[in-house]
């Protein structure tokens, strides 16, 4: 039964159902729909609102949507349902003295929400700022859990300063104020304390939750490569860090100290993300190193890491990481694998972007060769030649990555090869202007060049029964080849030995 055959059947004028089905009924009922609801009759217009309120996130970002709410909310003789509200997501809202007078009264309401776990706000620096009293409103819940507010500074910090709850998780993206900061980052002298980086570090801005917090997630933060917080601010439950945008040159020290019992890290770059290391990275990572050497400063084992191959290398981990899923492994970057491999000693490894070029594939294989395979598990790796790796071997290629794992405790593998860019033929893209290439180029003024070739003699399921063979620890795996010319085949290893074997060709001349 759907949804709205459930809606038929509450709205009709004698509904069949007892009081508990009708609110139960209620708590999947769309916060659009559920207005519908409450008229149905005096029963579910006084009981089902709090049903709806607990299961789910009340959302506004027009004038009319908050003055709705607010209605809704004084609906009733005894204002009860202001204390149903459990999430709640505030968007961005219009400037104007009507809607900061809703805001106003909304802050009043804001303070008797005594079951609101999670906190929403899109706009957080403009409507803290522009209503004051909605800030010291919110400072006084003690019952929220979750607070995302993704456009903060400064308001937004002295909010987080004096909010007296217990988050358990935080979501925060810091922006540029008015007065002109050129980077879009959280920097000191934009709260108003020049120099006085170490306060603003997460783990002194959120000191409050200290005992409670376990995820972090935060964006545009930026800390001092080597002004730290006071050591003595440990967050004992924290378990997920995640920094998008951060500071290319972290101080992997003070998130040792602040999160001891961290499981799971994921850090990109804006340098990261686009490939390319900034100044410095060598000293800020021997740094780092350095910082970790003595005993008990440094995490024993770290679950996950999830970011670029470049910041990895940057912090300088010591530790064993179980899962290592790596972005952006570019080709000028790939040497960085062998010392962070050396460390991290990773049990799965993924590489989340396709790495390219003939040399690459090498490099990866030899930093798989050493200790950094030792504990190998699971791979997977993506390869794309390039248009400079017409002459490529790739039967010695593959074959020299088999080599590299066959002291690995490999149970499965996940291994594509693409050939695509290194096809001779003219590519079938239009440019403005440019007439087409023709749609069938004769195949004998494109013959095979070296590359091509040595796909075609590639004996795949061979190639899969001799990995097998040879690392008597494969379960499962996948190896795909596409090329050349619209050629696709891919083998899988089955539980218990056998292959299964597709292979297509495509009716175009490119793929």
């Amino acid at each position: 039964m759907t949804k709205t055959d459930l809606m038929t059947i509450v709205m009709s004028s004698s509904p069949a159902l007892n009081p508990d089905i009708l609110l139960e009924v209620a708590s999947f009922v769309s916060w659009e729909d559920s207005s519908a609801l409450f008229s149905v009759s005096c029963f579910l217009y006084l009981e089902s609102p709090k049903i709806v309120l607990q299961h789910h996130t009340v959302c506004f970002s027009t004038e009319l949507d908050l003055s709705t709410f607010l209605a809704f909310l004084h609906a009733t003789f005894d204002d009860k349902r202001v204390t149903y509200v459990c999430s709640l997501h505030i968007g961005v809202l219009p400037h104007s003295s009507r809607c900061d007078k809703l805001l106003r009264l909304l802050a009043l309401d804001l303070a008797r929400m005594s079951s609101l776990s999670s906190l929403y706000l899109t706009d957080s620096e403009n409507i803290l700022r522009d209503v004051p009293h909605l800030s010291s409103n919110i400072a006084t819940l003690t019952s929220p859990q979750r607070l995302s507010i993704p456009t903060a500074n400064s308001c937004s910090a002295q909010l987080l300063r004096t909010l007296q709850s217990s988050l358990a998780y935080a979501n925060i993206g810091f922006i540029p104020d008015s007065s002109g900061v050129e980077d879009v980052v959280i920097y000191s002298e934009a709260l108003g304390q020049p120099g006085d980086w170490s306060q603003y570090h997460p783990a002194a801005l959120l000191r409050h939750f200290r005992g409670t917090l376990r995820r972090l997630e935060c964006e545009l933060w930026c800390t001092h490569p080597t002004m730290t917080p006071d050591p003595a601010l440990v967050y004992p439950e924290m378990r997920h860090l995640v920094m998008r945008c951060a500071e290319s040159l972290p101080c992997t020290i003070a998130f040792v100290r602040a999160y001891p019992n961290l499981r799971c890290l994921s850090l990109s770059s804006w340098e990261g993300e686009d490939g390319w290391l900034p100044d410095g990275h060598t000293e800020q990572r021997e740094i780092n190193l350095r910082a970790q050497a003595a005993p008990g400063q440094s995490w024993g084992v770290l679950h996950e890491y999830s970011g670029s191959l470049s910041d990895l290398y940057v912090l300088g981990l010591v530790c064993c990481i179980e899962r290592a899923r790596l972005y952006n492994p570019v080709p000028g970057h790939i040497h960085l694998l062998d010392p962070v491999l050396s460390y991290a000693r990773p049990r799965r490894l993924v590489f989340g972007h396709t790495l390219e070029g003939a040399d690459t594939l090498l490099d990866v294989s030899a930093a798989i060769r050493g200790s950094g395979g030792s504990r190998l598990e699971d791979l997977t790796l993506p390869i794309e030649l390039q248009s400079k790796d017409k002459a490529a071997d790739v039967n010695g290629l593959m074959h020299a990555l088999l080599s590299s794992l066959e002291h690995a405790p490999l149970g499965a593998i996940q291994l594509c090869i693409d050939t695509w860019h290194v096809d001779a033929r003219p590519q079938r893209e239009r440019v403005r202007d440019v007439p087409p290439p023709p749609l069938r180029p004769r195949s004998e003024d494109y013959p095979l060049n070296a590359a091509e070739r040595s796909v075609n003699e590639f004996d795949v399921s061979e190639y899969v029964h001799r990995f097998a063979q040879r690392v008597r620890t494969l379960r499962r795996a996948t190896v795909r080849v596409i090329g050349p010319r619209g050629r696709w085949q891919e083998v899988t290893l089955l539980e218990g030995g056998g292959i299964r074997m597709e292979e297509k060709i495509s009716d175009s001349p490119w793929q």
